[in-house]
């Protein structure tokens, strides 16, 4: 969907009464023709860094917005999310009463939609003719009091940012401001409407600035404007200042956002002035009644849509049916006119209400007439049993009385020295009809929940004893599959006893369940595992955890040369360094990468990387990584350099390799490995030659991975291997696996030496590390006694024994070993 209007923007900024030509705190992001995002940041900190933190929020946005995945929502909430992150980053060093925060006001117009998402404090205007929408609405000061302001969380006070968005439908004409959002406390919310309802948005900007005077105001102004010619859909043009004294032109810089008029002498704004300047307080003003809504048509007096009763609960109940179907269609509406609603939908939520209320009424009217019922049934039964109840109330007293009669009794006659006891008295069973119910009622109060706990420790007994029954028999299930597995492994079925040892895990796992720490339960675990890793090969390791870092980081890739360990996070697009022999103290994420986009050296963020050994023409190991199409290299002694390339960046390129200083890229689209010799000067400047053969390319499918040692293996989505050598498919079968490969995620082998490849494959699943020979045979399988975390990459290094996972959790090492 392409547009079929121009967009005419312009910048407001100024600073002590000076408009300013080129404001940091703004930026725009033209993607296609269609797509346009405009950019606002309103922010409180020292004077020295407000120039610099503004435009670093502005390319923060920006850039989080066009790596984003997913839908506009998405990217706007990735955009806000980036630039939260940087401010708390900036926050970390400096003392409280220096720490900043921001708003931040994004618009995106695709094809005739217009999105809006704001975070912390922000405002925006939308105008259509003499109609002008807020958003937030809690900001027009003619509709609200100070209880009813919807102020969001600023930048840089949490981790965790919250947004608002909203949509709208663009048509020639309109109008909308992004606005610093102290807007109200200078002008008035009728003049703010005159001035949008202007045909010029440099007259605007102008009006905007004469009302505002010397205070200072950030503002970005889009008018939309029929497509004349041809010409690309955007423009944006610097307004020429009326009545004010021009700012000096910027001095031209490096950096995406030119450097702005220097602004020495502002005072610095402290948390004391955020109340006073960017979020101020509107002035109280009394409620308005329901139908006093400036912006919303005038409402119609509606009929009731049901008859009214004239007597009962009943007549109550919808009687507030009414009331709040009044209610409903009116706010449909006022809803209407913002294209949030209309006055079918409202009618038919209206009359459902009303629906479930009357079947309410019924439901009240049948337990009246039940009620009614048992009053006329009950009462004259209940007088007809109380004599008898009673009568059986008094026998048991006698029968209790007579039991302890006999009790004391026997004791008298028999302990030495005592009377012998009186004759008993009987109870009489009747009484007179005045003392009816009196028996029964003192004796029923008691024996009743005598009776009901006795029930209730009968239950919980019985729940017990099956509970313990029924984990009794899952345990003695689990026992049999264990003897059954240990039975067939020595017979030499294997695939009978893979079965077997699959059902014993089910069983145990359930029986555990119920009882962890049950001694019973660690006996069979313990044989468990030693016939898992006779037939199964697994291995249970207790990894040493070598890195940590935070839930914000996305693990993608990971590189292990001699105790040199690199880390990728795919979400900043950043790479760390950490020695395996001196594991770091804290979490990665909070030490600085070795490798990081900075507009400058690097400049595309990272989301590939792998060791190049020297080799060819090239004369020094490196680490390469790779950032959209471009390449990089970090040499141990810290020079990080851009490796002029020839890669297309139309390939979806999934994994990188090498081998002899040739660099492999592979190719997940065009299911094809590029091939790239270095020049005389170790680049890869010359185009990549093709490395699989085109009859060989029918035999992969969908790659993920893929290791070279002289060999290329490919690692499939379905768990299979491919093997190829010199570009042809060799004969090539991994023995099958009890519980199956399913969802890899990485593949790894690599060579010893020149010449002198690993001894074997490594492939890793969310779960767990599987290790084959170079023939197919498996060698084992490695699981976590506890929880790792979801495996994302594995290296190894079987010069010293250890494998390295990469996790969702940090990085770990355990020694390679057989079952």
């Amino acid at each position: 969907m392409s547009r079929i209007f121009d967009l005419e923007t312009v910048e407001l900024s100024i600073i002590e009464g000076d408009r300013r030509s080129t404001p940091p705190e703004m930026g725009r992001l033209d993607i296609d023709e269609e797509t346009t995002l405009f950019v606002l940041v309103e922010l409180s900190a020292p004077v020295e860094l407000w120039d610099d933190v503004s435009a670093l929020l502005v390319q923060t946005a920006v850039q989080g917005f066009s790596l984003a995945k997913g839908g506009e929502t998405r990217a706007l909430q990735k955009a806000a999310e980036d630039a939260n992150r940087a401010l708390v980053y900036e926050n970390e060093d400096l003392p409280p009463e220096d720490r900043m925060w921001a708003g931040l006001n994004m618009a995106l117009v695709k094809g005739d939609t217009l999105y809006l998402a704001q975070s912390g404090p922000a405002l925006t205007y939308v105008a259509r003719g003499a109609k002008t929408t807020h958003f937030p609405k809690t900001t027009d000061p003619d509709r609200v009091n100070d209880a009813d302001r919807e102020t969001l969380r600023p930048l840089g006070e949490q981790r965790r940012v919250q947004v608002r968005f909203a949509r709208f439908h663009l048509q020639p004409g309109d109008v909308f401001v992004l606005s610093a959002s102290h807007l109200p406390s200078l002008i008035e919310h009728e003049t703010v409407r005159e001035i949008l309802q202007q045909t010029d948005a440099y007259d605007i900007a102008d009006d905007i600035a004469d009302m505002v005077g010397e205070n200072d105001y950030s503002a970005l102004i889009v008018q939309v404007q029929p497509r004349t010619e041809p010409t690309p859909s955007t423009s944006t043009r610097t307004p020429t200042p009326r009545q004010h004294t021009p700012a000096p032109e910027p001095t031209p810089a490096t950096t995406v956002v030119e450097e702005p008029t220097p602004a020495a002498t502002r005072q610095t704004t402290t948390h004391a002035h955020r109340a006073a300047t960017a979020m101020p307080k509107p002035r109280p003003r009394p409620r308005p009644n329901l139908d006093d809504n400036a912006d919303a048509p005038p409402t119609r007096d509606h009929a009731p849509l049901l008859p009214r009763p004239t007597h009962g609960l009943l007549e109550r109940l919808l009687a507030q049916v009414d009331t709040w179907g009044r209610r409903t269609i009116h706010l449909a509406d006022v809803a209407r006119t913002e294209a949030f609603a209309t006055e079918r939908v409202a009618r038919l939520f209206y009359l459902f209400g009303a629906f479930l209320l009357m079947l309410l009424a019924l439901i009240l009217h049948a337990l009246e007439w039940l009620l009614a019922l048992y009053a006329s049934l009950v009462p004259p039964l209940w007088q007809r049993l109380v004599p008898i109840l009673d009568a059986a109330a008094l026998a048991l007293l006698d029968g209790m009385g007579w039991l302890w009669y006999q009790i004391t009794s026997t004791a008298r006659n028999v302990l030495p020295g005592v009377k012998p006891a009186p004759p008993r008295q009987r109870r009489s069973t009747t009484q007179p009809p005045d003392h009816q119910g009196r028996h029964f009622y003192p004796i029923a109060s008691v024996v009743v929940p005598i009776l009901l706990i006795m029930a209730a420790v009968l239950l919980f007994w019985r729940s017990g004893a099956v509970n313990s029954q029924a984990w009794q028999e899952i345990l003695t299930a689990a026992d049999t599959q264990i003897a059954l597995a240990e039975q067939l492994d020595l017979a030499g079925d294997r695939e009978g006893a893979q079965q077997a040892i699959l059902q014993a895990r089910v069983a145990l796992d359930e029986a555990a369940d119920m009882r962890p720490d049950a001694k019973e339960v660690a006996l069979l675990e313990a044989r468990l595992a030693q016939i898992e890793g006779r037939v199964l090969r697994i291995v249970h390791v207790e990894p040493q955890a070598l890195a940590t870092f935070g839930a914000s980081v996305v693990p993608g890739e990971l590189v292990v040369r001699g105790s040199a360990v690199y880390v990728l996070d795919r979400a900043e697009g950043r790479i760390w360094w950490f020695d395996a022999t001196q594991p770091p103290t804290e979490p990665l994420d909070r030490l600085s990468p070795v490798l990081a986009p900075n507009g400058t050296t690097v400049r595309q963020p990272l989301r590939l990387m792998t060791w190049m050994p020297t080799g060819g023409t090239r004369t020094t190991e490196a680490l390469l990584a790779l950032g959209g199409a471009e390449l990089y290299e970090y040499l141990p002694s810290g020079l990080v350099r851009f490796v002029p390339s020839y890669i297309p960046a139309e390939a979806e390129i999934v994994s990188l390799g090498h081998y002899q200083g040739n660099l492999y890229l592979l190719d997940s689209t065009a299911r094809q490995v590029w091939k790239y010799v270095p020049d005389n000067v170790g680049t890869y400047t010359t185009p990549p030659t093709e490395w699989v053969q085109p009859d060989a390319q029918a035999e992969l499918t969908a790659p993920v991975d893929f290791a070279i040692d002289g060999d290329i293996y490919f690692l499939e989505a379905d768990g299979g291997v491919v093997k190829m050598t010199a570009g042809q498919v060799r004969p090539f079968t991994l023995e099958p696996v009890s519980p199956p490969i399913e969802a890899p995620v990485a593949l790894f082998t690599d060579e010893l030496a020149p010449d002198r490849p690993m001894f074997y494959l490594y492939i890793a699943t969310q779960d767990r590390v599987l290790v084959f020979d170079k023939q197919g045979a498996l060698f084992a399988q490695y699981t976590n006694a506890a929880d790792w975390g979801a495996i994302t990459d594995v290296a190894a290094d079987e010069t010293s024994g250890l494998i390295y996972v990469l996790t969702t959790r940090g990085v770990y090492a355990f020694p390679l070993r057989a079952p």
